[in-house]
């Protein structure tokens, strides 16, 4: 079948995908999609595109849900919901509330827009250096929420955060999901967002809970350390409660997965 046509696209979209004619109807096949057009509406100028709802339920694809401005505009009214219970409720954290919303969606939209140039990234090191700058980015959110720090704060939570990250990132991208390169950053990049993302929460509430815990327990821990316990024997019920504290969200989801929540 020989097929004579001005529209660019048209042209790039059979050059990369199988066309072929059966009983007066053109099949296309590729790119995980089949779907079909009657041959007349070739002739009448109509352009090659196959139905999304078609290609979804042939390919077996997700179908995809667009939101408008509209709809983003009732999902932040539910924030706005939130901010004004906070208010009523005298919590004292209405600005950073907003704050943090205002920065939620700006960063999404940023993202969308640049997500394609992160994913032709071809080289190593400026993955690495990607996900050096995702590690301290989230040290500066994890530090910001903690209003007494603990000496030397950002270089116990930084040095945890980058070795404990790093380490099981690699782990799952050589040995569990084993795709190649181990740099292609369509899988390392939202696998190392999910794992430091939880690495951060995590660290968050032990941090927190270590510092009450410690200002709670002030005076048993002075009292150990004058029977002659060393500082570690003093400080372990704080820091095995701050442990238990940041095990709760991760413990919460496998205990729920399959059930409450479901893996995308």
């Amino acid at each position: 079948m020989l097929l004579v046509t001005h529209d660019l696209r048209l042209a790039e979209h059979i050059a990369y995908n199988l066309i072929y004619l059966e009983q007066g109807k053109i099949f296309e096949e590729g790119l995980g999609l089949k779907c079909w057009r009657d041959l007349k509406l070739r002739h009448s100028g109509a352009s090659w595109q196959c139905p999304k709802k078609e290609r979804s339920r042939q390919s077996g694809e997700p179908a995809r849900c667009s939101i408008d401005l509209v709809q983003l505009v009732y999902a932040y009214g539910l924030i706005l919901l939130a901010v004004a219970l906070s208010r009523i409720r005298q919590i004292g954290q209405e600005k950073q509330m907003l704050w943090a919303s205002i920065r939620m969606v700006s960063q999404l939209i940023a993202v969308g827009y640049l997500l394609h140039l992160v994913f032709a990234v071809r080289s190593p090191i400026l993955v690495v250096m990607m996900l050096l700058a995702m590690t301290g980015f989230s040290l500066q959110v994890a530090g910001s929420r903690i209003k007494k720090r603990m000496p030397h704060f950002y270089r116990v939570m930084g040095s945890s955060i980058f070795i404990g990250c790093g380490a099981v990132t690699f782990y799952f991208c050589l040995l569990v999901v084993g795709y190649s390169p181990w740099y292609d950053p369509r899988y390392l990049i939202p696998l190392a967002g999910m794992i430091i993302g939880n690495a951060m929460n995590g660290a968050s509430l032990a941090a927190e809970r270590l510092s009450s815990e410690m200002h709670d327990r002030s005076e048993e821990i002075e009292a150990a350390l004058c029977l002659g316990a060393n500082a570690r024997q003093a400080s372990e019920p704080a820091v095995r409660a701050a442990y238990i504290a940041s095990l709760i969200p991760t413990m919460n989801t496998m205990a729920a997965t399959g059930i409450v929540a479901l893996p995308e």
